[in-house]
């Protein structure tokens, strides 16, 4: 994958990040919560303004 925060991977990862989330009934405070990070990374991971490095 590219190592770019607008490539096609990255931006398809970010939706199914979303997607995810949702799906599970959670909101980005639970999932903070959870990951024990701040909310602020969650909602910058999902609007694709941090890229991913997995």
């Amino acid at each position: 994958m590219a190592k770019t925060i607008r490539s096609k991977g990255q931006v398809a990862l970010c939706r199914a990040l979303v997607d995810a989330r949702v799906k599970a009934g959670l909101g980005q405070k639970d999932l903070a919560d959870r990951l024990r990070c701040h909310q602020s990374l969650i909602a910058r991971l999902e609007s694709g303004q941090r890229r991913v490095d997995v």
